[in-house]
């Protein structure tokens, strides 16, 4: 049976620009659809304005706002708006107008009719710049040679979950990654044998100012990353014996 309620997870960080247009296409797109819904944002010591906006909007009881002073990083803001969730099917997206919400009807379909406990949407047909698609290629190939898995995009922003399998695989099994936190979620449901499964979407660059990584820190976050996943294949081979 089609589930009737929804719980729709965003992370917000300086996002003045363009939050309020996110929250208003997913109601328009996904959330006034089901019998309930709501939408959850984690806003992550924003010092642009984000705060009183969603300060406003939480009063008007549009969304639920959990709000942190200092910066949690998008590991710990994803594991704390996750665990605010009231329903079983968790819809989590990455903010700034790089998804186009109504391809969640692609994701749903395929998570409802295979009885998914994780669906992807595989960033197929993109629209930012050619460093951020050679990036995410080169950490798909990466992930998939490491992990001997077939997932073509592991690190989705955009994607459907089964809570009580998110929260018992974040809650039991160390988290060990400050990036690309969604590629380790999946990993570990394929590790535990979760139906996993992809759908093509859309991704575009993101809306306003450009946020792109000044090279030394990007050599930095590469490195960390790769030696993250290194550390997570370490801790899953453990749990082997």
């Amino acid at each position: 049976m089609e589930s009737k309620s929804l719980s729709i997870v965003l992370l917000a960080h300086n996002e003045i620009g363009s939050i309020k247009k996110d929250i208003d296409n997913l109601i328009d797109n996904v959330g006034k659809y089901f019998v309930e819904s709501e939408i959850i944002i984690v806003e992550d010591g924003s010092t642009d304005g984000t705060t009183n906006l969603l300060n406003e909007l939480h009063k008007k009881k549009i969304i639920k706002h959990i709000h942190s002073k200092t910066k949690l990083g998008y590991t710990n803001a994803f594991i704390k708006g996750v665990k605010q969730a009231s329903y079983e099917k968790i819809f989590f997206s990455d903010t700034g107008g790089k998804f186009d919400f109504y391809e969640f009807w692609k994701l749903n379909e395929t998570f409802e009719k295979s009885n998914s406990d994780l669906t992807i949407g595989y960033r197929k047909l993109r629209h930012d710049s050619y460093l951020r698609r050679i990036l995410t290629q080169f950490f798909n190939i990466f992930l998939r040679l490491l992990f001997k898995i077939k997932i073509k995009d592991g690190d989705s922003g955009f994607r459907i979950y089964r809570k009580s399998v998110l929260l018992d695989i974040l809650e039991n099994i160390k988290v060990v990654s400050k990036h690309l936190i969604a590629a380790e979620i999946t990993i570990k449901f394929l590790f535990f044998g979760k139906k996993v499964n992809e759908v093509e979407v859309s991704y575009f660059q993101r809306e306003g100012e450009s946020r792109g990584i000044p090279p030394n820190k990007l050599i930095h976050i590469v490195k960390t990353t790769i030696f993250e996943k290194y550390l997570l294949k370490k801790e899953l081979n453990k749990l082997k014996f």
